[in-house]
């Protein structure tokens, strides 16, 4: 269940792009210690922290980069990290909230090391899908990212999501829904996503357009978009598919 919360704000928000921050100094502090500090609260439990100062809450995960601040998801370069009940956070989360820094109780840490370009995530049971991050070559910062769930989940995560697609899928073909993924594509400011989308497998290759199996609920693909991708009969959701963003690739199961 981790990052759901944020997730969830992101899918029916036009999947604002989570911030990278970056900072060259890897040291982590204490996060008792850093509310303390700042006249604020830390607590947590098996699944999640919470940082409160001022009027503003902050969401942490387990060993993920992954935060939400104020309902906005953001994406530090490193993760928080949980040590025998400890919690510890990078030096990108004191300067993304302006907090003052207690002294650092690790040493530095090769962020880059934690870097990936995607990443499995469950929304809800059961909901789950793929979600692949875009970074220009030469570039320190996410520019865009997609996320990927199979029309056979949508179900456990929204049931007007579900005839909203299956609408829309309805309106350009008939018959059985067919093998249909769920997409939504987020992008920075001023971000450039890559315009081809193309899924592998085994000798299947298949690469997205509009209106020829990719069909938008609102924006245009590659633009910010929410909408379906009908693959071909050709392709096996239970087996691995290799999505190709640009340079950007994962290999995925979408159907166990």
């Amino acid at each position: 269940m981790k990052r759901a919360i944020g997730l969830l704000c992101l899918l029916f928000s036009s999947w604002a792009l989570s911030t990278n921050l970056l900072s060259n100094n890897g040291a982590m502090y204490d996060l008792i210690a850093v509310a303390n500090l700042n006249q604020g609260s830390f607590t947590a439990d098996e699944y999640r922290g919470v940082l409160r100062f001022s009027s503003r809450i902050v969401y942490l995960f387990p060993n993920s980069p992954e935060i939400i601040i104020d309902g906005q998801d953001v994406r530090l370069n490193a993760p928080i990290t949980v040590q025998k009940k400890q919690w510890l956070a990078p030096t990108a989360l004191l300067e993304a909230l302006q907090l003052k820094a207690p002294e650092a109780i690790a040493a530095p840490v090769e962020i880059s090391a934690f870097e990936l370009p995607w990443e499995e995530l469950e929304l809800k049971p059961k909901a789950k899908g793929v979600h692949i991050f875009y970074r220009p070559e030469g570039s320190s910062l996410d520019e865009a990212s997609i996320f990927l769930m199979p029309f056979e989940q949508i179900k456990y995560l929204d049931k007007d999501l579900e005839q909203t697609t299956k609408t829309l899928i309805n309106k350009f073909n008939t018959g059985k829904i067919g093998k249909v993924l769920y997409f939504s594509v987020a992008l920075e400011p001023g971000g450039l996503p890559p315009a081809e989308l193309e899924f592998i497998q085994g000798a299947s290759r298949y690469i997205v357009e509009n209106n020829a199996g990719l069909y938008s609920f609102t924006g245009t693909f590659p633009e910010t978009s929410i909408g379906a991708i009908k693959l071909p009969s050709t392709f096996n959701l239970k087996q691995p598919i290799r999505i190709v963003w640009n340079e950007v690739s994962a290999d995925y199961v979408f159907l166990n």
